[in-house]
């Protein structure tokens, strides 16, 4: 999914990155506990996609908004 991330600042207590996917599309990752609940409902944004993703094996959960 995502093929090149940088962490957007390192001394952030938050985790936020930059990145590229596949298709070169723009990506912001936030990443945060498993235990932390989204709600269901996500705004629509033109030319935007909101992706929740759990990466398999991970502690973690990713908010991911990609540029389109």
């Amino acid at each position: 999914m995502v093929a090149n991330a940088r962490r957007a600042d390192d001394q952030h207590p938050y985790d936020f990155y930059w990145a590229l996917d596949m298709d070169g599309h723009c990506l912001f990752i936030y990443e945060y506990p498993n235990e932390l609940p989204l709600k269901e409902k996500k705004p629509r944004l033109n030319g935007i996609s909101i992706i929740d993703y759990v990466p398999e094996g991970s502690d973690k959960k990713r908010l991911i908004l990609s540029l389109r």
